[in-house]
């Protein structure tokens, strides 16, 4: 088993072909300011976009007032290849489950990784993680509109809740 330097590495998900890191706010920090590196792990060409910059702080500053137990919900989770050792995406959720008990989830991988099935290994477990939880009993994707996330939530057995001219809303239940 590889070794990554984090205070949350204790919480590491490990699928047949993948670690997914839960990142501190000092490694969302490190993404932001050396793209290319995150300690001893290479990170893909062009996963860090100025989407991904504008996520990461609207991360940053929730994770400012989040109890340190809820910094799993609020991070973005590295897709790390193990065979290669590099990170290769960012899948997160965007708060705590709500009210309902339903979390949002959004994910991207960079293009030269995609289409080998390695999004929807990590989506599926980072949501089989999220349903050992109680509070939460739904998952959803919201506004989406790339053809592939569509193709990785109905493998996931997802059920489309709304769809309009902004993309399609999703829903996984527990």
């Amino acid at each position: 088993m590889k070794e990554y330097r984090s205070a949350l590495a204790h919480s590491l998900l490990r699928t047949h072909r993948l670690d997914l890191l839960p990142l501190t706010t000092e490694q969302l920090k490190t993404l932001l300011e050396n793209p290319p590196f995150l300690g001893k792990i290479i990170i893909a060409q062009n996963i860090i976009d100025a989407n991904v910059i504008r996520a990461i702080g609207m991360k940053l500053e929730k994770m400012k007032t989040l109890p340190s137990k809820g910094h799993l919900w609020q991070t973005y989770w590295l897709l790390i290849i193990r065979a290669e050792g590099i990170g290769a995406g960012l899948l997160g959720f965007k708060s705590p489950p709500n009210e309902r008990k339903q979390a949002e989830i959004g994910y991207g991988i960079a293009a030269s990784y995609q289409n080998k099935g390695y999004m929807t290994e990590a989506v599926h477990a980072l949501i089989n993680w999220a349903f050992e939880n109680p509070l939460c009993e739904g998952i959803t994707a919201t506004t989406v509109k790339n053809p592939a996330s569509n193709r990785l939530l109905e493998k996931l057995g997802a059920q489309i809740i709304n769809q309009n001219e902004e993309g399609s809303s999703w829903i996984i239940r527990k």
